[in-house]
């Protein structure tokens, strides 16, 4: 399939899992969509809408995806035409883009934070995911766009993996980058980077705890999904937008590098 699902991600989002009817559903929540980071004289700002424009809203409970009603379809945001799936299955809608609302030309780059969760599955089969997200690049756009790989090329359309297992706040997560392939211009906004998530429809729970069953394999998420004494677990999936002045750099890549340093698991936006 063209778009590599790996797991959902939020800015600063806040996923709480809570048991109802022996399966699960999310309740989630934020505390501040305007999570970014400037060098130079510009200013941007990171937003989080649903595909009829709105502000994402918060305090959505999420189900497991019903995936034979998890059809695509053409939705328009901010000027973007692009496929999204249909919300008759569960999914929902995270389309997160960048406005530069600055006075010049910017360099824009989106980073990832996502929970190790997926890591047990050694097969790297992102369709077995617990968590899934869908993202959008540069090839959805005739070339100009989000490039997941650092390669600046459109035609790739799988992510690479910054660092894995990073320490944040006590918890493994691995980080991911989205960089814009072209100068953002003063009022512009760019297209969108994610466009949404859902719950994979084999995840549950019983006696033992939280699992996914693949293949008719029983496979243990417990070290990942740990309910407290409530019955009730918190993810926190972390996402932040960089962006640097335009002028004296050749591209995107060599400027916030410049600006910000590679992102590794020593530098990113939540190391102190």
């Amino acid at each position: 399939m063209k778009k590599r699902i790996v797991a959902l991600a939020l800015v600063v989002l806040m996923l709480t899992v809570a048991v109802i009817g022996g399966t699960m559903a999310y309740f989630t929540d934020t505390d501040d969509a305007t999570n970014t980071f400037t060098f130079g004289n510009v200013s941007i700002v990171q937003n989080e809408k649903n595909r009829d424009g709105d502000t994402f809203e918060q305090n959505q409970v999420v189900y497991p995806a019903i995936h034979e009603k998890l059809t695509k379809g053409d939705v328009t945001v901010d000027g973007y035409t692009f496929k999204i799936r249909s919300l008759e299955g569960n999914y929902i809608d995270k389309i997160v883009n960048v406005t530069n609302d600055g006075t010049e030309e910017a360099y824009v780059r989106t980073i990832i934070a996502i929970p190790s969760i997926n890591g047990y599955d050694d097969t790297a089969n992102a369709s077995n995911n617990p968590l899934h997200w869908n993202y959008l690049d540069a090839s959805d756009f005739n070339g100009t766009g989000w490039d997941w790989n650092g390669s600046n090329d459109a035609e790739v359309t799988s992510q690479k993996c910054y660092a894995q297992d990073v320490m944040i706040g006590g918890v493994a997560y691995d980080l991911y980058v989205a960089t814009y392939n072209a100068e953002v211009a003063k009022d512009e906004t760019t297209s969108p980077s994610m466009v949404g998530f859902y719950l994979d429809n084999r995840v549950n729970y019983d006696e033992n705890g939280y699992f996914q069953v693949v293949n008719g394999e029983r496979r243990d998420l417990s070290e990942y999904i740990k309910p407290d004494e409530n019955g009730m677990v918190t993810m926190k999936i972390l996402v932040a937008s960089q962006a640097c002045q335009t002028e004296g750099f050749a591209d995107a890549w060599e400027a916030l590098d410049k600006a910000f340093g590679a992102i590794s698991a020593t530098n990113n936006p939540w190391v102190k």
